[in-house]
């Protein structure tokens, strides 16, 4: 039973007033969150289930011991209830601690970390993928992702990661969409910059003859770090490779982004002929 199941069978017994169907409050110690004055925990014939119910408006939140009560706080704070006492008020401003990473170290079960091990192994061996692939940060963001949507169901939801990773027809559809997102943000960052390198690299293909450039931009923001950027790989459709024609090329390339070559301060490292004929 998925969750949004599982909800509607708690709603459902709920308005029967079933008596299958109980709340409970946990045990309070000194650690314990000041939330449980505003939530129970839901009980279906005395097993208690990964859900809880907000005393006010009695809606229902997937909450487990791990998880920490920081959704249901700030559900606390936008709750409708006209209901209000003097603890209410302790969480009418969201707390800044919500937003620290916990301090506390997880012990992942050395039975989860072998699995996980055997998984990327298989998806690296069955894939033909390159071994570094598991250490790339589009990795790491793509499994954090999964590990994420995993939170929100428990541990008796038959889920087939199937319905959760996309087709391959579907990211092609989204690369194009992707690119205009990250190529307007690189234009919105190229508008503030001062300085900058670019590199370029001309070639023709051999079986078409078309020839392209390869343009990329590098630049060091002011907490010293370096930044790389691939600016594209354009069509190069301009009749020759003379000077003239490179540098007229390359400022309608970075007039795109924003960018401008400054004709009095700059440094040229390539020794070609041709392109330094064209910078300088």
């Amino acid at each position: 039973m998925n969750i949004i199941e599982k909800k509607k069978q708690i709603v459902d017994l709920m308005e029967k007033n079933d008596e299958s169907l109980s709340f409970h409050k946990p045990k309070q110690h000194s650690k314990s969150s000041l939330m449980w004055n505003y939530f129970k925990i839901v009980v279906i014939n005395n097993v208690k289930q990964d859900m809880v119910c907000c005393d006010k408006c009695k809606q229902l939140f997937v909450y487990r011991s791990k998880d920490g009560t920081a959704t249901l706080a700030k559900h606390n704070r936008s709750c409708e209830s006209d209901s209000a006492d003097s603890n209410t008020k302790l969480f009418n401003q969201t707390q800044v601690t919500e937003y620290y990473s916990s301090s506390k170290s997880h012990d992942i079960p050395k039975k989860f970390k072998e699995k996980v091990k055997l998984a990327c192994t298989e998806f690296v061996a069955l894939g033909s993928r390159a071994f570094e692939l598991v250490s790339g940060d589009g990795f790491f963001k793509m499994a954090q992702s999964v590990f994420d949507a995993g939170k929100y169901f428990n541990a008796s939801s038959n889920i087939d990661v199937k319905e959760l990773i996309p087709s391959p027809i579907t990211i092609s559809r989204n690369i194009d969409n992707l690119y205009e997102i990250k190529n307007n943000q690189l234009k919105n960052i190229c508008t503030s910059l001062k300085s900058f390198c670019i590199i370029c690299d001309f070639w023709t293909e051999q079986y078409t003859g078309l020839s392209y450039c390869g343009l990329a931009l590098r630049f060091i923001t002011t907490d010293y770090k370096l930044h790389n950027f691939i600016l594209g790989c354009i069509l190069y459709d301009v009749e020759t490779q003379s000077a003239t024609n490179i540098r007229m090329f390359i400022d309608a390339q970075l007039l795109s982004y924003g960018l401008s070559l400054n004709n009095k301060i700059f440094v040229v490292s390539d020794n070609e002929n041709k392109m330094r004929a064209a910078f300088k």
